[in-house]
């Protein structure tokens, strides 16, 4: 059994080194080191002149290093990823005035956005700008590049938590990936915290001292625990704490806590107020 474990594994790393030598003679470089196992495997299936053409295709559109990875890593269907099909998607965003840095991560994270539609991707742009200003809005979208194709009720709803039941403003938002993860490790995240008393309830006569939401939400979970409970607790106590929130029923966690009109003025106090400091920054440079 071992001998054959050894001969398939010998076998797996010879198959590897063929493929990087095939991808070293591209015109176009590849770091292998940040390719998985079977996105190695589908480029070595793949016959030279159409690996040429993609990686062409890709680069010439400012897609290369760590974003040709991803993207690599990313589409499933590479004969989606065509010169044509990247063009449209990158006009489409020059004239929503979204950087190349925004494309580029959105493109190479974001499978659905090669076949965005122009109207739809204003209107998704004019319903993210009720929320956040332009300059946290472009944060948020190399953080977050699922924010341009997700669920919009869903992500209203991540908001409203964050905002009303956490106290993060949208500065603080776009400085986190927290609209790519999902309720449950949102709530699990914040709720371990808060309960344990190490995570205080918002409240606008108090300085509160939590921790900043990307340590909340982005660390793994060892790091987590280590600099949001200072290792007070161990990964076997945020499972069993996890097992006994899954039995929970949150359909009115948000109830009561003033989500409607006065939350609504809040959002809008804070988006003038970061225009007017984006305005001024604009006026000095």
């Amino acid at each position: 059994m071992m001998k054959l474990f050894v001969r398939h594994y010998s076998y797996k790393i010879q198959e590897v080194s063929k493929i990087k030598e095939k991808l070293a003679i591209m015109p176009v470089k590849i770091n292998t080191n940040l390719l998985d196992l079977k996105t190695l495997e589908r480029l070595g299936s793949c016959n030279v002149q159409f690996l040429q053409t993609l990686l062409s295709n890709l680069n010439t559109f400012g897609i290369k290093d760590k974003y040709l990875c991803d993207a690599l890593r990313t589409h499933e269907n590479w004969e989606n990823l065509s010169k044509q099909n990247i063009e449209n998607a990158w006009s489409i965003f020059r004239e929503c005035a979204l950087n190349n840095q925004i494309f580029n991560t959105v493109l190479s994270k974001n499978p659905k956005i090669i076949d965005i539609d122009k109207k739809y991707l204003h209107q998704r742009l004019n319903e993210l700008k009720n929320f956040f200003s332009r300059k946290h809005l472009e944060a948020l979208l190399v953080r977050s590049p699922d924010l341009l194709t997700a669920n919009m009720d869903l992500l209203g709803y991540k908001f409203d938590y964050v905002f009303a039941l956490m106290g993060i403003d949208q500065k603080e938002m776009s400085s986190s990936s927290v609209f790519s993860y999902s309720m449950e490790h949102i709530r699990q995240r914040h709720l371990f915290l808060e309960r344990s008393g190490l995570y205080e309830k918002p409240n606008k006569k108090i300085q509160h001292n939590n921790p900043k939401l990307n340590f909340v939400m982005d660390l793994n979970l060892k790091q987590y625990l280590k600099i949001c409970t200072q290792d007070i607790f161990s990964v076997e106590d945020f499972d069993v704490f996890c097992e006994y929130l899954s039995q929970e029923n949150f359909d009115n966690e948000l109830l009561g806590e003033r989500i409607g009109k006065n939350m609504k003025n809040q959002i809008l106090e804070s988006i003038r107020y970061q225009k007017k400091i984006d305005r001024e920054l604009d006026d000095f440079e």
